[in-house]
């Protein structure tokens, strides 16, 4: 049965050979060597209820005879079998496609230049530090800055214990220099020679803003007040007083009077190195007694001897009233 199947299909194809389009031979002459066979094959048509041995048809064999015929051989195209796996085709790229490939263009920015800020000449070491109007604690406080302040430094005393330097805000003064951090060498620091100077007890007149005890004389009062000390060429200090009559009326009094002052020992200084000194001479008011009604007052002075080396400070006491003048510094 294998076997019928084939011839089947042999016949199907040969078939299919002779029904394609006729080919045109050559015209050459016939060559009787040359013979071609045809076999036709009969094929069996079964029949299912058949026992009959299947009936073959004779082969009928045609010859003929040509000389130098080439015989072309028929292709037959085989039909596309569609598949259950489905086929994926790449699409090829033309090899002459040519790519534009665009290249942005670089634009140098600037680079920024980095200007270190200069350090400065000095910072302030210390918690704080205040700005002097010389070389020394014995003058004046122009101003008190913070720690890190930065400084520019003007000048030098010889030993470099003060420098003179220039604050933020303009104000130049001097400040001391242990409590500084100094950015620059020491040598490149010019040397003041002529710093200010200040001194104690030197000649000159000092002023005070009064300062006052107050005195009593049953329900009526007054003021005593220092209000200047002059240290004269030689050395010596007159102390100045004003004494005033601040309230009379009304107690049974019509005024205060002012008691002479000549050969009191009552009144009379100290130093802060603990001497004492008594006053060689009075004047004005301090000298003779003195009517006051309210509101008035007068004035009068007590000269004592130049003070000792080395003194800084002054108490004036008036024992009388039992009071004294703290604080009085002779500075220039």
């Amino acid at each position: 049965m294998k076997r019928l199947s084939l011839l089947a299909c042999a016949l199907v194809c040969l078939c299919a050979c002779r029904s394609a389009a006729p080919v045109a031979l050559p015209t050459d002459t016939p060559n009787p060597a040359l013979s071609l066979t045809v076999i036709v094959a009969a094929v069996e048509s079964p029949t299912a209820t058949s026992t009959i041995p299947p009936t073959w048809t004779p082969t009928t064999i045609w010859t003929s005879t040509a000389t130098n015929t080439v015989v072309p051989t028929a292709t037959s195209t085989p039909s596309r079998v569609p598949s259950d796996t489905p086929t994926y085709t790449a699409t090829p790229v033309p090899s002459n496609t040519s790519t534009i490939t665009l290249t942005p263009t670089v634009t140098e920015s600037p680079t920024a230049t980095h200007t270190p800020t200069p350090e400065a000449d000095a910072v302030i070491a210390n918690a704080a530090l205040n700005l002097r109007s010389g070389p020394g604690d014995l003058f004046d406080v122009l101003g008190s800055y913070k720690q890190g302040t930065p400084l520019t430094i003007l000048s030098k005393i010889a030993s470099g214990a003060w420098m003179e330097v220039e604050a933020p805000d303009g104000k130049k003064g001097w400040m001391y220099a242990v409590l500084l951090q100094v950015n620059i060498p020491s040598n490149s620091i010019p040397v003041n020679a002529n710093p200010p100077t200040r001194a104690y007890n030197t000649p000159g007149i000092y002023d005070f803003e009064d300062i006052c005890i107050r005195f009593y004389v049953n329900a009526a009062y007054g003021d005593e007040c220092l209000w200047s000390v002059e240290v004269r060429t030689d050395g010596r200090m007159q102390f100045n007083f004003r004494w005033s009559a601040v309230h009379v009326k009304g107690t049974g009094y019509d005024f205060l009077i002012k008691y002479s002052d000549e050969g009191n020992r009552n009144m009379y200084i100290t130093d802060n190195l603990g001497n004492r000194y008594d006053h060689v001479e009075i004047g004005g008011a301090a000298r003779g007694d003195h009517r006051m009604y309210e509101g008035q007052f007068v004035e009068g002075w007590f000269l004592f001897e130049p003070a000792k080396p080395g003194v800084t400070s002054f108490v004036f006491h008036d024992d009388d009233q039992h009071k004294t003048f703290d604080g009085i510094v002779l500075l220039r």
